[in-house]
This record gives structure tokens, sequence and C-alpha cells, in this order.
């Protein structure tokens, strides 16, 4: 057990898409707490350093309260911003990263397609790198937790959903490449429980939904925009 990490609390927070109001509040009334955000922060929509100012307002801010923001890649969010890089206490959490907070060991792999991208301009409100491309690689560490922008089967969502029928009949593959992006995030939850990672729970965001489901022994959750949950297990 790590004391330094295992004594602060860990919350999950959905989608904000560029509203950190609720991040914000989230840290006035937490101290000495840890959160992370589970993709669609909003990053990348304004210029570079419009967003690099905000986001070192926002780090600073949540840094007073001795809190912590690990937030992971959406769709609606610029690439190459997630690096790794910190503002204070806001940390930016480039794919493949493996967290250690709460005595719990954290995979996190951001990234899915927008189903509104026919309705967006490329390099300006989307970006063709917005995917989730997991390369196949599990951790060495064992995982007991594990955070993605999208999910897998278990959401109980498919391509056929009735919502989405206007996007299909402008967006002739979308449906193709939403059925691989399921199958993608099932190959990595089913590879961490055939590779006996200690997996307790999954959590997401993009549906705007809160969603339950379960892989294996796992606990498996969507997040809406702007949800918050404490991880009590």
């Amino acid at each position: 057990m790590n004391p330094d990490t295992a004594e602060r609390p860990l919350y999950f927070c959905g989608d904000v898409h560029g509203d950190f109001e609720a991040l914000r509040l989230w840290s006035d009334v937490v101290e000495g707490g840890d959160i992370i955000q589970v993709g669609d922060l909003g990053v990348g929509f304004r210029d570079w350093k419009s967003d690099e100012s905000i986001l070192r307002r926002l780090g600073s801010a949540v840094s007073a309260r001795n809190n912590r923001i690990f937030a992971i890649r959406g769709t609606h969010d610029r690439r190459d911003w997630f690096d790794g890089r910190q503002y204070d206490g806001l940390s930016l959490v480039k794919d493949g990263t493996v967290l250690s907070l709460h005595d719990e060991t954290i995979f996190c792999w951001g990234g899915a397609h927008s189903v509104d991208r026919t309705s967006r301009t490329r390099d300006i409100d989307w970006w063709r790198d917005e995917i989730f491309d997991w390369n196949g690689e599990l951790p060495d560490e064992p995982i007991s937790i594990l955070i993605t922008h999208a999910g897998g089967p278990w959401t109980g969502l498919t391509p056929k959903a009735p919502f989405l029928n206007g996007w299909h009949a402008r967006d002739k593959n979308l449906h193709k490449d939403l059925q691989s992006e399921i199958q993608q995030h099932h190959q990595l939850g089913e590879a961490l429980l055939k590779a006996n990672h200690p997996l307790k729970a999954w959590y997401c965001g993009h549906y705007h939904l809160p969603l339950h489901g379960q892989i294996g022994n796992a606990r498996c959750r969507t997040l809406d925009i702007n949800e918050i949950v404490e991880w009590r297990y």
C-alpha cells in the first residue's frame, strides 16, 4: 500500500466539453483528493495560448486545495495536448499511462469516433487521430481499474441505436467504425482478464448517459456529462 495515495479520496468525472465548472465545484468541496476525467475535457478548440491560460488557471485552483485532476483524451480533444503535460494540479494523461491512486493501479487509454464528424471541420473541431487505437500491449503492473473514453459491448449500445440513424445517413463509414471501436474496447477488457489482471472496475464517458454493466467480475460504468462519482469498492 502507498500511504501517500491510499488516503486520498478518488473520484471519476464524465465529459465536460470545455465547461470546467463541475471540476471547480468539486475542488471547492474536496480537499486532498484526486479525480480522473474520462475524456472530452474540451482542449483544442481555442487557440493554443487561450487553452493554455485556461488550463493553468484550473490547475492552479485545484492545486491550492491539494487536489489533482487527471484527464484522458476524448473525441472532442486535440490529441497532441495529451502527452503527459502538467499544469500544477492538472495532468493531461498520455494513452497507455498507468496511474497509482488510492491504492489502485489504473490503466488509461482515450479516444473514440465522433458520431457527428460530418458536421465538423477537420483540424478545427474534429481530428482524424481522435480514434481509440490501443496497441495491443498490456502493462506489467496488475491493473485494477480501466479508464477509457468509450466502452465495450457491456454498455448495451450498438451502432444501430435509433438516435444514430441521421448520422449514418450522412456518414457511410460510421457504422463499421463504431462496430470496430466497440470490438477494440472489448478486446482490451478481455485481454486484461485473460492475463489475470485483478480488474475491479471500468469507467468511461462519451455516451452522455449513466449506464452500468459488467465484464468478468469488474463493474462497468459510463458517466453522464459533468457527473462525478466517488470510488468505493
